[in-house]
């Protein structure tokens, strides 16, 4: 009686498991895809603002174009505020208010340099996808190699690198309840390009960038297979790299490439496979 039951139990499974595949849509991929992108799109402004205060970093940076406005009233504390202002701004929108606090005496360009950054209920719309975020929490930047955006732009610094990690990101889409979110990876910077790779290691898992709950509640984690590499010129767009993407109680993944067939790359592929059986889709940037 108990194999009965055991050989039944398979049966139940493999049948859930086929039809999570054949219902598959690849748009848990794409919802990662857009909110790594953005998450890397303020992290970007982060570092802009940073290189452009002197009390914070060391030596002023000029750059004209914004989608927010700034309040350094607070400089002399460490602080500074940006405050988005919901415009069309290289294909998305934000709304809401993230704070930059210089921690210790160590000034941004100085190796080992912290900063923690609040995301204080930002609303994210991303144009191309549709898709739209909140984000609420902090996150922790460590300076790993010295220098800034500005040395590597203006003083020929071969290559920037920093730390980027939080488990006190809250986050929320389409509607759902909020989720958390972690993050732990690196990110390097040299003249023209950033790269990022994951930094959290578990017993069977290394390279972890993102891991959590999606808005459905289930339990995922993203991996780095080839780290991914966004282009400075190519509108804050990732244009190499491959990432994976498992979700629990599935038992296959979601594998998003990212393929320079160009100057800039214009979209990127997610693909999953089960027993033999592949499928593909291509999404735009």
């Amino acid at each position: 009686m108990k194999i009965f039951w055991l050989w039944m139990m398979l049966i139940l499974m493999g049948c859930t498991s086929r039809r999570q595949f054949n219902a598959e849509t690849g748009d848990d991929a794409v919802l990662i895809h857009v909110l790594q992108h953005e998450c890397m799109r303020l992290l970007n402004d982060v570092q802009r603002t940073v290189s452009e205060e002197f009390k914070i970093r060391g030596k002023y940076l000029q750059d004209t174009l914004r989608e927010y406005q700034k309040d350094t009233s607070a400089l002399k504390n460490g602080l500074v505020r940006l405050k988005y202002l919901n415009l069309n701004f290289k294909g998305h929108k934000i709304s809401g208010d993230l704070v930059i606090e210089q921690t210790g005496s160590l000034k941004w360009k100085e190796r080992n340099a912290k900063l923690i950054v609040y995301f204080k209920a930002l609303q994210i719309q991303n144009l191309v996808s549709g898709l739209q975020f909140n984000l609420n929490g902090t996150v922790e930047l460590t300076n790993i190699s010295g220098g800034t955006w500005f040395e590597v732009e203006y003083l020929n610094l071969s290559e920037m690198r920093y730390t980027v990690k939080s488990n006190e990101l809250n986050w929320q889409s389409g509607g759902g309840a909020a989720q958390n979110l972690n993050i732990n990876m690196v990110v390097w910077r040299n003249y023209d390009s950033q790269r990022i790779g994951g930094l959290a290691e578990t017993e069977n898992n290394t390279k972890l960038q993102f891991w959590g709950k999606l808005p459905s509640g289930t339990d995922f984690f993203q991996r780095t297979l080839e780290e991914p590499v966004y282009r400075l010129n190519c509108d804050y767009h990732w244009v190499l790299g491959k990432t994976e993407i498992q979700r629990a109680n599935y038992d296959y993944s979601l594998i998003t490439h990212y393929e320079l067939t160009s100057s800039c790359a214009t979209s990127y592929i997610i693909e999953w496979s089960r027993k033999q059986q592949s499928h593909a889709i291509s999404k735009n940037l």
